[in-house]
């Protein structure tokens, strides 16, 4: 089963390809003396999916987006850094009795990082406090596709479905380093590192009309929020 990460990886170097993916070597994880950036992206992708699922009838409006900014949104990064950092139960809750040094900086960096990005929402899609329908987050999909080899099935996983203005979107989150524009299409398709996000979004569009059977002129707006 393949991903479009590991598509992508074979567009920017085939033997790295093999090595990883086929044959299973790989480098060793470096030790973090603190918090990770595999752990620091997913508790950015657990708040925002508790916190929308949270909206009432999953509609979200530009009151709801408000009250995130206003300070609800540290709840929501606190239950993610339970699940994602602290690896404890969802019974845990932090609160001041337990906020150890390392859960405050964590705490601090995300909800500062997620800011700007419910600004824009507000900005972008509540005018006149109309919503945007939340679909899901975290949606993981399987596609087979047929290539001249037979079939192959390709793995995904969406961090964010929701139709804003009858558009369905597909949001990809990124909290690294990773390009937003590019110089022209076929720039997505080069291998290079800094297109992986862009390349990885059109993919997960292209994928997913795929297995719904959207029919062929189906808006869908790819989107990629990146939060560095």
């Amino acid at each position: 089963c393949l991903s479009p990460s590991t598509i992508y990886k074979y567009l920017g170097c085939s033997l790295r390809f093999y090595l990883e993916s086929v044959e299973g070597i790989k480098e060793p994880d470096e030790i973090d003396d603190f918090i990770d950036a595999a752990t620091f992206g997913n508790v950015i992708h657990k708040a925002l999916q508790v916190a929308y699922e949270d909206a009432p009838g999953k509609k979200v409006s530009k009151q709801f987006l408000e009250e995130l900014r206003n300070g609800k949104i540290d709840d929501y990064i606190k239950k993610a850094i339970v699940s994602e950092y602290l690896k404890k139960p969802e019974s845990y809750t932090i609160d001041d009795n337990n906020m150890t040094g390392d859960v405050n900086v964590i705490l601090g960096a995300v909800s500062h990082m997620l800011m700007p990005m419910l600004k824009h929402e507000i900005d972008a899609f509540c005018q006149n406090d109309t919503v945007f329908q939340y679909i899901g987050g975290e949606v993981e999909k399987t596609c087979p596709i047929t290539i001249d080899a037979g079939t192959v099935n390709v793995k995904f996983i969406i961090d964010r479905l929701d139709k804003a203005g009858g558009t369905l979107r597909i949001v990809d989150y990124k909290s690294g380093g990773d390009e937003t524009s590019i110089s022209s299409l076929d720039a997505a398709f080069s291998g290079k590192y800094d297109c992986k996000g862009i390349f990885q979004v059109l993919l997960y569009s292209h994928l997913y009309s795929l297995i719904e059977k959207l029919q062929p002129g189906t808006p869908i707006m790819p989107a990629i929020y990146k939060f560095r």
